[in-house]
């Protein structure tokens, strides 16, 4: 498949999404419902390429309505929001991950393709959680709603996985990584050793893998998800970063 090949299939599927999104906000009829949906949808946070080596998939979009640009949403991105945003203090998580590749690993990031594991503001990482539910404002949002947008997401998720075929698929979650791992294009991967942090008497997943040749799928601990941050935890934060460098240098990265 060609780039230009690439960049209508990509664009399609960002029709598809604003449709998709279209027909929910126009079929609900409950106010909460359609306070939440208003809040948007967003696929690429960078030019979508054939066989990266890098695709960092994300929880779901941050902000809520104030973030949502329709128009936006719907094109894809001239370049890599992480490398454009990196010293805004607005997205944390932009420097945060211009950081966890470093000078010398930039380009790596830059080339990525970036998107999340959900489409939806409105959505998290599970539905089957009630207690992440609550603490995303998620109590008021219609149940088969946010079953409907979470399987639409992760179908879409797997054929991105699919088309592009990256070396690495690293996760800014261990939640993300999980699902991720129930993915078929991971089916006949190997655990790698998770590395962790012991506090007290509690084990931390700083980050979890697989591996299947010189292919990877990788998670860490999200770097501003967390409370205190992982990413302002120099110890953890240090920590991640060396082994994230080891597992890419493992695979010639």
């Amino acid at each position: 498949m060609e780039e230009t090949e690439v960049i209508k299939w990509a664009g399609d599927l960002l029709d598809e999404t604003y449709h998709f999104w279209e027909t929910e906000m126009y079929t609900a009829k409950d106010g909460d419902t359609k306070k939440a949906l208003r809040s948007g949808f967003a696929v690429f946070y960078s030019p979508p390429r054939l066989h990266p080596d890098i695709m960092i998939i994300g929880v779901n979009p941050g902000g809520g309505q104030d973030s949502f640009d329709e128009r936006r949403a719907r094109r894809i991105p001239p370049t890599h929001e992480y490398i454009a945003y990196e010293n805004d203090s607005h997205y944390p998580i932009a420097r945060c991950m211009c950081g966890l590749f470093g000078p010398e690993r930039r380009s790596l990031l830059e080339q990525s393709v970036k998107l999340n594991l959900n489409f939806f503001r409105t959505r998290s990482e599970s539905t089957e959680n009630n207690q992440d539910r609550r603490e995303l404002g998620l109590k008021d949002l219609d149940r088969l709603l946010d079953y409907r947008l979470s399987k639409f997401s992760h179908q879409k998720v797997e054929d991105i996985i699919d088309k592009l075929q990256p070396r690495v698929v690293l996760a800014e979650s261990i939640g993300t990584f999980d699902i991720l791992r129930k993915f078929n294009a991971f089916h006949d991967y190997e655990n790698l050793e998770s590395v962790t942090h012991e506090s007290g008497h509690k084990s931390l997943d700083l980050r979890r893998g697989a591996a299947r040749g010189g292919n990877l799928l990788l998670g860490i601990r999200h770097p501003t998800g967390s409370r205190p941050p992982v990413a302002k935890q120099p110890e953890l934060w240090a920590k991640i970063k060396d082994t994230i460098a080891r597992d890419l240098a493992n695979v010639g990265l």
